[in-house]
């Protein structure tokens, strides 16, 4: 079970790693096998600095979704009235092959949704957004980025857990 969080609130308490551990696993329903993932946090709380908007705009996020039967985690998704938003985190730039072969992956996994896919990689290390557009890797700017929040504001309701259970993935 995944709950819906708000990224500003997800990273509030990102300065002090135990704090964090605790609150993270609380806000998302970890459970005891779930890894927390520090750089993750930062990641999130640094790309939320660089955007610069209301934490409205961070409303309604699964962080870490994990669909245990296809054995696959999403870092961030985020299902607007229009489109689905996968934002991919990465601490330092894995290759641009790697990434794209992620993305694609995770379009794939996310079509069942029966949205547009807008697919996003952001690397901590070089503070950099990469965007999976027409099966290639373009770098955005945080401007581009902050559209995109903005154009995806609004949360349509979705049960993944729902949408992803045994008998949908068996039948697509």
């Amino acid at each position: 079970m995944n709950n819906l969080i708000n990224l500003c609130n997800l990273t509030s308490v990102v300065d002090d790693i135990k704090l964090s551990k605790s609150y993270v696993s609380y806000m998302c329903s970890f459970n005891k096998n779930k890894q927390y993932r520090h750089e993750e946090i930062l990641g999130i709380k640094r790309l939320i600095e660089n955007v610069n908007l209301d934490s409205s705009y961070f409303d309604s996020f699964y962080y870490s979704y994990n669909l245990e039967i296809l054995n696959k985690e999403f870092d961030l998704i985020k299902v607007s009235n229009k489109n689905v938003l996968n934002i991919e985190l990465k601490t330092k730039n894995v290759g641009e092959e790697r990434i794209k072969k992620q993305l694609l992956q995770n379009r794939y996994y996310l079509k069942l949704i029966g949205k547009n896919m807008i697919s996003i990689t952001y690397i901590l290390k070089t503070n950099t957004i990469l965007e999976l557009v027409d099966d290639k890797l373009v770098q955005i700017s945080f401007e581009r980025f902050r559209d995109i929040l903005k154009e995806n504001k609004e949360y349509t309701k979705v049960n993944l857990d729902t949408l992803y259970s045994t008998d949908n993935i068996v039948r697509s």
